[in-house]
């Protein structure tokens, strides 16, 4: 009972599979699988049931080789007479080992449906009145810019880790050849409908429901996750159609990106979090941005993208440092950094954002990472550590206004994020791009999760033009050049 009590603490790391695999007996192992699910039915903790519902996932996984198809068809049962499983659940007499696969990624969707019901717990909405239900005339346009990452959050800014343990990250929001990336506009429609569009992706979806998703193509899955949380959780619709009825008239919501999506530039919560705050003043209600920190994790998580709250900071003007706690997860203080004009002009000339056009072969598995954490793999928990320490070595470099040292960091924070992901955010084509500007610079790192998108590279200022002429093969032919502003 001890390791269950010290697993279910946030002040505990228990490499609770470690513990697992070392029990003795096939006996013992079910007893302790038993004993997590007696505590999941005696929890009231969203986050605890959801860390030990994970927990038995894996022992279930580790356990059901051993057993007998009648010990799994009796542990099947218990789980349906415990109601870890819904009633209906039909159990087949073979091939038992599948009926548990089907049942772990049955408990999987369940984990994350409790994991979306603590964020949302989160998430402190408007009082609405009357007034808030008749939308006005005139279409809302609003722009954002995107997300430059100086201190990588990692996963230190998602859920769960974020509802247990303490994050940071640095950033600045940016500007990019001049404009701001991310447009959305709301405008009224006369017909009794909803249109969303997606002017850069070239996708349009009218949907009937706020179910829709099995249709709706994924370049817009966000937009109808963002449309079903304004009109359901803030204006309180039971449906589309009630909503639709009351005003008389539709919507359309269109949104424009000049960046491609997995930019690694917080693109897709900035577009969620505009297009609510654009909803917002359509519907003559006004947000707090700061709610944006809790709200962007929950549309990542429903719309199943699955980010963090470090992208909603872009919202934010200034270099800044910002820091959560578990008693605030969504809710980062945010700290100004002190930086020069003159060290932002020298910044703006050393640090090059370079798109790489390299297509993602892979996605990181952000499910299974964030797994490793929950049952206290302590690779993951060391590299977690090392994400944040490396943040305070970029904090240090800017304040020291000095770029060798940040383009270091910069270089130490790739190799820490390929070491905790197992490599899923580079592939061979990234891992030749760095062999080959490694000789000319300070340091570089890929934006974001990697795989592609945009490349952050650290050169001497006042080379520059040189290297990148030199080096034209490098990286005139194989990237392209964004200037970009600070928004202060």
């Amino acid at each position: 009972m001890t390791t269950l009590t010290e697993f279910i603490s946030a002040d505990q790391h228990i490499d609770i599979l470690s513990q697992f695999r070392a029990l003795p007996t096939i006996e013992a192992q079910s007893t302790m699988l038993f004993s997590f699910l007696d505590e999941f039915q005696a929890q009231s903790s969203l986050v605890v049931r959801h860390k030990i519902l994970i927990a038995v996932i894996h022992f279930l996984e580790l356990l059901a080789p051993k057993l007998s198809p009648a010990d799994l068809h009796s542990i099947l049962t218990i789980y349906q007479e415990k109601g870890i499983v819904s009633d209906n659940w039909v159990v087949m007499p073979e091939p038992p080992v599948q009926h548990i696969q089907a049942l772990s990624q049955a408990l999987r969707q369940q984990a994350r449906h409790l994991l979306e019901a603590a964020v949302l717990n989160h998430c402190a909405l408007p009082e609405i009145t009357a007034q808030h239900h008749t939308a006005q005339i005139g279409p809302i346009t609003l722009t954002a810019p995107v997300r430059l990452d100086l201190g990588m959050g990692g996963i230190s800014d998602i859920p769960p880790y974020c509802l247990e343990q303490p994050g940071n990250c640095l950033n600045v929001p940016i500007q990019l050849n001049g404009q701001a990336p991310i447009q959305v506009q709301i405008e009224s429609i006369p017909a009794p409908r909803v249109v969303l569009k997606s002017i850069d992706q070239r996708k349009q979806f009218i949907p009937e429901s706020f179910s829709s998703t099995q249709d709706c193509p994924p370049e817009l899955r966000i937009h109808l996750e963002t449309l079903r949380f304004f009109l359901q959780e803030i204006l309180r619709y039971e449906s589309l159609s009630e909503f639709l009825e009351r005003e008389r008239q539709g919507i359309a919501i269109t949104s424009s990106v000049s960046l491609p999506l997995g930019s690694g530039l917080g693109i897709s919560t900035l577009l969620a979090c505009l297009s609510i705050q654009a909803l917002g003043l359509k519907f003559q209600l006004a947000l707090d941005p700061h709610e944006f920190f809790s709200i962007g994790p929950y549309l990542e998580h429903k719309a199943q993208i699955g980010g963090g709250w470090e992208d909603v900071s872009a919202l934010f003007p200034g270099f800044k440092l910002l820091q959560t706690s578990p008693a605030h997860p969504f809710t980062p203080t945010i700290t100004p950094l002190i930086v020069t004009p003159d060290f932002i002009r020298k910044l703006q000339a050393s640090l090059c954002l370079l798109y790489t056009h390299l297509p993602k072969v892979t996605d990181i598995d952000f499910p299974a990472l964030l797994e490793r954490y929950t049952l206290g793999d302590p690779d993951i928990l060391n590299q977690i550590d090392r994400t944040m320490a490396l943040n305070e070595t970029v904090h240090a470099a800017i304040q020291a206004e000095d770029i060798i040292a940040l383009g270091e960091a910069f270089s130490a924070q790739w190799e820490n994020w390929k070491q905790l992901t197992n490599g899923q955010c580079t592939n061979p084509a990234i891992d030749a791009l760095f062999t080959d500007i490694q000789p000319f610079v300070h340091g570089a790192r890929l934006n974001g999760a990697g795989q592609g998108g945009f490349l952050s590279v650290v050169v001497d200022p006042d080379h520059r033009t040189e290297i990148f002429e030199k080096h034209r093969s490098i990286f005139q032919e194989r990237t392209t050049s964004y200037s970009w502003e600070p928004v202060l």
